[in-house]
């Protein structure tokens, strides 16, 4: 039998003895629901001691779901508190998703090295990588200074990148957390998790989402069994996302700076879904585009792959400008800047973005070497500098068009694949997208993770 929901509360001392008590979860599964409570994804147990699987939902758990809940008790035991911690059981179990624990001795000094190791292996995320029985941690326990040569041997993971998978380390589902940054910390990390569809798996590269202007939505494209592309939107703060009616075939979504629309492509045209409930409507033709961009003035920038429109996201004009051509085989993404008078244009394969104006034609270099970017707050941009995995933030001189300062390291793992932004951001946080866990036998399906700053 998996207990399922150990933690301190469920083991009771008496005169020197440990009994595991409360097995209501797990005689519920076993005898009562049987896996009807588990076949939709529903996660039962505590989240601060709940293992990547058993949040994720997984219908077939073993004893090292225990093992790894025990890990954590340990973790408290040693320490004063869980491994991961948070304000929501939803922050909880993205944490538990996408961070590794930090060291027992790292809290506690007086924590040995070998003991440290015998924790650690409690809690890999991945169930193959623990102790495979209780008996296999205890005697490492026991055993002490030399557990270190006799603990269950671990998969070298020092040369493959991990995953971030909130929700989910198996291969068929991606997900999101949130992490609260600043310079100065003024607070400690928090995170919320974000699984796809039911049956359906995030879609990537230049069909990416968008996170809406106050960072509270995401607006996302996700994919069937068969490859069918639907238009969903997600509220950070609830546990579903929403799939918005007659959107087959969806890309590039990108928000109204008011945050009451979306646009996308889809069926070679441009379309504009107001979130009022009323019914998708077309605004230009728009063959082949790879992204958009909405300005506070209501203009539009679209990019192809040899050049950009500009239309009206009332009227539903389109039109190419002279002297606004592209360089060839670039994919670009555009961002408005604050104003909503001038765009930026950025790629992964270009080590210089472009700016225009609406007012007039015409397209000029400018911050070499950003690579894929985005503007956010109103003077920072998160990019990512061409041929590499780095995600960046950076403070920049609207003026001038340059960067200052030095930029602030948000990850090294970008997951910086083709020529399409594989991050998105909003007014107060950036979504990226981070290699997934494990190496090539665990690689399907990447892992998105949201930082706030």
């Amino acid at each position: 039998m998996v207990h399922r929901d150990i933690k301190p509360e469920n083991v009771l001392l008496q005169d020197g003895r440990a009994l595991v008590a409360d097995f209501g979860i797990a005689l519920a599964v076993n005898t009562v629901a049987g896996s009807r409570m588990t076949e939709t994804g529903m996660s039962l147990g505590t989240p601060h001691y709940m293992s990547p699987e058993q949040a994720m939902g997984e219908r077939v758990l073993d004893g090292r779901t225990d093992i790894y809940a025990l890990g954590c008790v340990l973790y408290e035991m040693l320490t004063g508190e869980p491994p991961f911690t948070g304000p929501t059981a939803h922050a909880i179990v993205g944490t538990v998703m996408t961070e590794r624990a930090a060291p027992p001795s790292s809290r506690r000094d007086t924590v040995p090295p070998w003991l440290d190791q015998v924790v650690r292996t409690a809690l890999e995320k991945l169930a193959a990588d623990r102790y495979p029985t209780a008996a296999r941690l205890i005697d490492a326990l026991e055993k002490g200074p030399a557990a270190s040569s006799t603990a269950w041997p671990r998969v070298e993971r020092g040369r493959i990148l991990t995953t971030v998978i909130t929700a989910g380390v198996a291969a068929v589902a991606g997900g999101v957390a949130v992490r609260l940054i600043s310079r100065p910390p003024v607070s400690p990390p928090t995170f919320a998790a974000l699984l796809p569809p039911p049956g359906r798996q995030f879609a990537v590269g230049n069909f990416f989402g968008a996170l809406s202007p106050d960072g509270r939505r995401f607006a996302f494209v996700s994919t069937s069994s068969t490859g069918d592309r639907q238009l969903w939107l997600q509220d950070l703060g609830e546990s579903h996302a929403d799939s918005m009616p007659r959107t087959a075939g969806a890309a590039a979504p990108f928000w109204a700076p008011d945050g009451r629309s979306v646009a996308y492509v889809a069926r070679g045209k441009l379309w504009r879904l107001d979130l009022d409930g009323s019914p998708p409507r077309a605004l230009c033709e728009a063959p082949l585009a790879i992204g958009g961009a909405w300005g506070r003035h209501g203009d539009l920038v679209v990019t192809f792959a040899r050049e950009i429109r500009l239309g009206r996201a009332d009227s539903g004009e389109c039109a190419t400008r002279p002297g606004d051509s592209l360089p060839q085989g670039v994919s670009w993404t555009p961002t408005f800047f604050p104003g909503g008078c001038r765009f930026l244009l950025t790629s992964n394969a270009s080590t210089t973005g472009l700016v225009g104006t609406v007012a007039r034609s015409g397209l000029r270099a400018a911050f070499p070497g950003v690579g894929m970017a985005r503007l956010i707050v109103p003077n920072v941009m998160v990019y990512s500098p061409s041929q590499t995995n780095h995600l960046l933030a950076q403070r920049i001189d609207l003026d001038r068009l340059v960067l200052l300062g030095q930029p602030l390291t948000i990850d090294t793992r970008l997951r910086n694949g083709f020529a399409f932004m594989t991050f998105t951001a909003s007014t107060r946080a950036v979504l990226y997208l981070r290699p997934p866990l494990g190496g090539p036998r665990r690689s399907r399906c990447p892992g998105f993770r949201l930082t706030a700053t």
